[in-house]
């Protein structure tokens, strides 16, 4: 078989058209994350790299998330 990638990219990822001031443009709906601040950096290098070549081009690269909540979830309090 050659130089068969062991993972092929098996659809085009869905985009959503987003309008601004200067027009509009589309972005892919799924993103690839690169918070994985356990990978070496050459680590994380490579496989965002293999992320490119399989097709992301939506890349969130934030450390960390913070969950908001809402003044519903305060006044509900979850059941335990």
């Amino acid at each position: 078989m050659g130089n068969t990638p062991h993972v092929l990219a098996a659809n085009k990822i869905p985009e959503v058209v987003l309008g601004s001031s200067i027009g509009s443009r589309s972005m892919p709906m799924l993103g690839f994350g690169t918070a994985m601040d356990k990978l070496k950096p050459h680590v994380l290098k490579a496989t965002v790299l293999e992320a490119i070549k399989l097709g992301y081009r939506h890349f969130d690269t934030i450390g960390f998330y913070v969950r908001v909540v809402t003044d519903s979830e305060r006044s509900h309090p979850r059941s335990t």
